[in-house]
């Protein structure tokens, strides 16, 4: 485990799946990432809540659905190659360990900062092969509220029911209003033009073995992704950064323009 801290704010990271796992800044009181207390923090397995890094593809392979969803790089093992007070930086350790899975020379690194106010999270893929590929991926973000059913986001209004969505074609910041907790959540993206928006509500979090069954009312994921048309291909020697950065703005902030 790495711990990042700037001020009063602190950040978590597993170096199991290369993964934040928490987050509270400086301006509030309250956790701004949700990590399931059921858990499991065993090799193999991911983790449930924080940032999972999905890589090299998102949700289901694009072309062999019997490969795990989400790829490989959320339960395999990083190395911390940096470590600072407030900002570290990791790689996955030999994606081509998974030959069954992965068969692309490629670096894989993710760089996160952390500021009292802020986490910054980008996760980056060279091609070093001499042929090229294309990868799918995301920093699928578990963000903790305070009531689902009286937070609004950006486009998605109130959450009622089970939601399962990607919204292609844009680039504007997701902002996540919280009444309960006091505060706006600013989810900015990188490298992206696609958001995936997701929360099991009571029928699926039933079905879930590490999610307890009332704990949708408190969490929703907000994910920068790259899927389907938003898919990157990598030439040799070029690179691309998949970046999520998240600000906690508190109700009486002002507004931005």
């Amino acid at each position: 485990m790495i711990q990042l801290h700037c001020g009063e704010a602190f950040a978590p990271i597993s170096l199991h799946g290369g993964q934040v796992i928490g987050f509270t800044s400086s301006n509030s009181p309250y956790p701004v990432l949700w990590l399931s207390p059921d858990a499991i923090f065993q090799e193999g397995t991911a983790i449930r809540g924080g940032i999972p890094i999905c890589w090299p593809w998102f949700y289901i392979h694009p072309e062999d659905p019997t490969k795990p969803n989400h790829g490989f790089a959320r339960t395999a093992p990083w190395e911390a190659t940096d470590i600072q007070e407030s900002h570290a930086t990791l790689r996955l350790q030999d994606p081509a360990a998974h030959p069954h899975l992965w068969n692309h020379p490629c670096e894989v690194t993710q760089h996160i900062v952390l500021t009292e106010t802020s986490l910054s999270v980008q996760l980056t893929t060279k091609n070093t092969g001499k042929t090229p590929f294309t990868i799918g991926g995301g920093l699928h973000t578990y963000l903790h509220i305070g009531d689902i059913t009286k937070t609004t986001i950006t486009d998605i209004g109130t959450i009622d029911q089970p939601i399962d969505i990607e919204l292609e074609n844009t680039t504007k910041d997701t902002l996540l209003h919280d009444p309960t907790l006091s505060r706006t959540l600013r989810i900015a993206r990188q490298g992206s033009h696609t958001i995936a928006i997701w929360n099991p509500w009571k029928s699926g979090a039933a079905t879930i073995q590490d999610f307890p069954n009332k704990a949708y009312q408190e969490m929703v994921c907000i994910e920068s992704v790259n899927t389907g048309k938003d898919t990157i291909t990598l030439a040799p020697g070029k690179s691309h950064t998949l970046g999520t950065i998240i600000t906690v703005e508190p109700e009486s902030a002002p507004p931005h323009c």
